[in-house]
């Protein structure tokens, strides 16, 4: 629950973030944390910019979620 636009660029998890719009779910393995977010998916990716959920470390699974507008 939530404003939209809080729902929309902070969604809590990947059906969430789905539900709402189109976005791109990445799969991948937390590589750093600081001062950006580096999800490593079988090519590299760095999401700059984004949020990371409560508690995840550094080579956890993640899924990054982009919306086509961010690209």
């Amino acid at each position: 629950m939530g404003a939209p636009e809080e729902i929309c660029e902070y969604p809590t998890n990947g059906f969430v973030a789905d539900f709402i719009g189109e976005t791109n779910l990445l799969p991948g393995e937390v590589e750093d944390l600081d001062p950006t977010i580096h999800v490593s998916p079988s090519a590299g990716l760095t999401v700059d910019g984004g949020w990371i959920e409560d508690g995840l470390r550094v080579c956890d699974r993640a899924v990054a979620s982009i919306r086509p507008e961010k690209i």
